[in-house]
Order: C-alpha cells, then structure tokens, then sequence
C-alpha cells in the first residue's frame, strides 16, 4: 500500500514536470499542475511565492511563446540553458527553479 502512495506520488510529479517541456510552442503547459507541482516542495514555494509564481507563469508563457529563440527547443535542458543564455532566468527566477527541481525529478523526489 505505502508502495502504492510512492508510485502516485511520483507518476504525478513526472505529468507536472512535463507541463514545462518546451516543445510545439509549450503545448503541454498546463498552469495548475505547474503550480501543483511546487506544492510538493514547500520549503521552495512558500504562500506567497507560491502567489508569486502564478503570477510569473502567466507573464513566462506568453513571453516564451512570441520569443523565437524557444521556438525550437524540445527539452528541458535545452530550456534551460535558453533561459540562462538569455538571462530570463532573472525573470522568471520561481519558473525557473521549477524547471531546476524538474531537472532533478528522475533522481530525487521532494521530502
């Protein structure tokens, strides 16, 4: 059963993360999840970061869909050296630690 709850656990943190890949014009962005996703790290995403990252991601999704350096990026790696390459990572420093812990996903899970 505990087994059970872990297998949950991780299966949604995986369809969360997969929210930020940036391929197709970030088709699968998915606001809720991605801030489902930092509720499971609580000591990142306080209230009011939390707050504050619902802001971001709105201002973060329309900004990478009409900036054609993302346009051709598929994986989150390659996002993330985007953002840093084009110092939007100081923009949207909450999306960006979000993408940072999903970068991790395959090997650590939030305690």
């Amino acid at each position: 059963m505990l087994n059970d709850l872990f297998v949950e656990v991780n299966i949604e943190l995986l369809l969360c993360a997969a929210c930020l890949r940036p391929s197709n014009s970030f088709h699968a962005f998915d606001k809720q999840k991605l801030l489902r996703l930092a509720q499971f790290y609580p000591k990142e995403f306080s209230t009011s970061e939390s707050l504050l990252l619902a802001y971001q991601l709105d201002k973060y999704i329309l900004d990478m869909r009409s900036d054609k350096r993302f346009s051709k990026l598929n994986r989150l790696g390659d996002l993330s050296r985007m953002l840093f390459e084009t110092k939007k990572h100081n923009i949207y420093p909450l999306v960006y630690l979000l993408l940072k812990l999903a970068l991790l996903l395959p090997f650590t899970a939030p305690l």
